[in-house]
């Protein structure tokens, strides 16, 4: 009796079974299933409606549903393998790494590898460009176009059919095309309408808007590797047995009524008992996460806080620090200058006052200079200007603008000059100098009994520079900070320390990168610093030295110098070294804009040199320049100019100018520049 029903249940088995599965598949191919449990499936994770990624991190929609119907029908599971971009996928797809490809578009390479089925979705491709061109740009204007695309995808080969000789630049994907667009590169992006909208909505494009429509379709299919016809089998067998009332559902649920409360829907209660118990254990999950975040993220808040405080404060500072710096030198100057109007003051102290008030007027060009040196560090590209540079002038000279300084506070500056030593070789002379200021200025600032002693040496090519001092040193502690910029600031190790900007040695350190040199130091608390540099030079040609003799020569003759100048203080400051230079006998004639030094050349054919300013009325110095230069190409024209900085040079040789002089003028390097172009008159 047992027997019968046991073989009366298996029979019914049997029948269901046979009803369910057997009517579909044969048993080959339930059979081919069973022996290949693991076929992979791709599904998108970032289209709108058709496939996206929920909250939870699942993939739903129409193609969702739609393969999950094929599964019931062969009641098989495949493994979904999800991608986030599209190139991956075409090249699993090509590698044989994905068996079933839920909605593939249908090209000819494609056909080579892949079956196609019936179309799952279809849209119009449009074009997409930025706001300003969205109406001028159509399908038959494309070849004039540069188009972005993603790589991989089927548009190109349908845009290549229709014109084969398309601008394409690829991209990884559509998010990096669409944005590339977005942001000024190239002219137009094709691609599926629904798509489109779904990116430029949800990545905030905000440039772009969707144009005219093309006649290409893009024809969503399911696709499947032709290396497994049994698999071929199975799903066209699904496919066919799909109903139109079964895809409507799947269609109506999606996109007819989509907008529709989800609990009109049949199966609303059901899902909410049977899922429950996980939302719950979902949320628990998510809350604690995000408590998590939260905390981490108010602790990453607080600490940026703190950063901007120190920041605030240090900029605060510094605001204090250049008032108090740029004061110091104004009152020296503006105060023996109104005791120079005085009648009743002797000789001596008409010396002395006006050696303070020089002293004075080159602190504060030294304070400004460092100021915008070290935003032009910062923020500019840098070259370097090399010359040929005589080590002794520049390490008498800058000392001695410190020797009184130092003398005031009872320390000796001391200068060790080796024996054997190249004294004249080529280095960037203006960076050296800047150098050389700020290490001998803090080594005097902060020694207050002792010495500074400045030593150097030459060898195989190589500058050794050395400044040690005898003041209260650098703690340990701040060691590492004191190439920063303001760190002196902040810095605790004396109260004297908060003189100054705190950018001296940021210079010096940039400067010294910039000459391709090293420098590096040894401190220790109340017992003094020792800066050591290293800066590589080259050698000097004697070819490059001017000829004393060649300017005797031409001492005696008379030329004639045209001043372009629009400052009435500057012109005179100018006109007033060439007239007591002994050198030359000079005629000079000023030009007050760009313009009048143009007519002034056309009138004059005798003009020896042009000092040419850049900022001026009507016309510039630049453009004056290039005038002139095309007039009269074999007349120097040597800029003088505030505006110093690299591109500013740049610029002024761009334009045709021989030399570069900056402003406040130096009357060493002026005379300089004049007997240079002087002696190539005559040569």
């Amino acid at each position: 009796m047992l027997n019968r029903i046991t073989l009366l249940l298996s029979f019914l088995s049997l029948c269901t079974y046979s009803c369910s599965e057997r009517a579909l598949l044969t048993d080959q191919e339930i059979r081919w299933l069973k022996d290949n449990p693991d076929l992979k499936v791709s599904v998108l994770g970032y289209t709108n409606t058709y496939q996206f990624e929920n909250n939870q991190g699942d993939i739903e929609g129409v193609f969702i549903d739609y393969l999950e119907l094929i599964e019931k029908k062969i009641n098989y599971k495949f493994t979904r393998v999800k991608y986030v971009e599209l190139p991956p996928l075409f090249e699993d797809v090509k590698n044989k790494k994905i068996d079933v490809v839920l909605a593939f578009q249908e090209t000819k390479e494609r056909l080579t590898y892949l079956s196609f089925y019936n179309n799952l979705f279809e849209s119009e491709y449009v074009i997409i460009t930025r706001v300003e061109n969205v109406e001028e740009i159509t399908f038959n204007t494309l070849p004039e176009k540069d188009i972005l695309l993603p790589k991989g995808h089927a548009i190109k080969d349908l845009l290549l059919e229709k014109f084969p000789d398309l601008k394409i630049s690829f991209f990884e994907s559509e998010v990096e095309a669409l944005t590339a667009l977005n942001n000024g590169i190239g002219d137009v992006f094709v691609g599926p309408k629904s798509i489109a909208y779904h990116f430029i909505k949800n990545r905030n494009l905000t440039n772009l808007r969707v144009g005219k429509a093309t006649p290409l379709k893009f024809q969503s299919k399911l696709a499947v590797q032709k290396s497994k016809p049994i698999l071929n089998n199975i799903i066209s067998k699904a496919i066919n047995s799909i109903s139109i009332k079964e895809r409507n559902v799947i269609f109506n649920k999606w996109l007819l009524k989509k907008n529709q409360p989800i609990y009109y829907k049949p199966n609303f209660w059901f899902s909410v008992l049977t899922f429950l118990g996980a939302f719950m254990i979902i949320i628990m999950i998510f809350n604690w996460r995000l408590k998590k975040k939260v905390k981490k993220r108010t602790i990453e808040l607080e600490l940026a806080l703190e950063e901007t405080r120190k920041s605030n404060n240090v900029k605060n500072k510094f605001l204090q620090n250049i008032s108090h710096e740029i004061r110091t030198p104004m009152n020296g100057i503006l105060g023996y200058s109104e005791l120079l109007r005085k009648k009743n003051i002797t000789q001596k102290e008409h010396t002395e006052f006006v050696d303070t008030i020089i002293h004075s007027g080159k602190k504060l060009v030294h304070i400004v200079d460092n100021i915008l040196e070290i935003s032009n560090l910062q923020t500019k590209p840098n070259s370097l200007k090399n010359e040929s540079t005589s080590l002794t002038k520049i390490f008498e000279t800058t000392i001695n603008l410190y020797k009184s300084e130092a003398s005031k506070k009872g320390i000796d500056i001391v200068l060790e000059t080796p024996k054997e030593i190249v004294d004249t070789l080529i280095v960037d002379r203006s960076r050296l100098i800047k150098v050389l200021n700020n290490l001998i200025s803090n080594a005097v600032k902060y020694t207050h009994q002792g010495s500074v002693n400045i030593s150097y040496l030459t060898y195989q090519n190589t500058l050794e520079i050395k400044v040690k001092d005898t003041g209260i040193g650098i703690e340990s502690r701040v060691q590492d900070l004191i190439f920063e910029s303001f760190s002196n600031i902040e810095n605790e190790s004396s109260q004297n320390l908060n003189d100054g900007l705190g950018i001296g040695l940021s210079i010096v350190k940039e400067n010294i990168r910039i000459m391709n040199g090293e420098i590096s130091f040894i401190s220790e608390k109340n017992k003094g610093t020792t800066f050591s540099i290293s800066l590589p030079f080259s050698a000097i040609d004697v070819n490059q030295m001017t000829s004393q003799i060649q300017l005797e020569e031409i001492k005696n003759r008379t030329y004639k110098i045209l001043v372009a100048e629009d400052e009435e203080i500057n012109f005179l400051l100018v006109n007033s070294i060439l007239t007591h230079y002994e050198a030359y006998n000079f005629i000079i004639i000023r030009a007050e804009n760009g313009q009048e030094a143009v007519t002034l050349c056309y009138q004059n054919n005798d003009i020896s040199i042009i000092l040419m300013d850049i900022r001026m009325p009507i016309m510039d110095g630049y453009e004056a320049t290039r005038i002139i230069k095309n007039l009269k190409p074999y007349v120097p024209v040597i800029v003088h100019t505030a505006y110093s900085t690299d591109k500013d040079i740049k610029n002024a040789y761009d334009a045709g100018c021989d030399a570069v002089i900056s402003k406040p003028i130096n009357l060493n390097e002026f005379k300089k520049v004049i007997d240079t172009y002087m002696s190539k008159i005559h040569s």
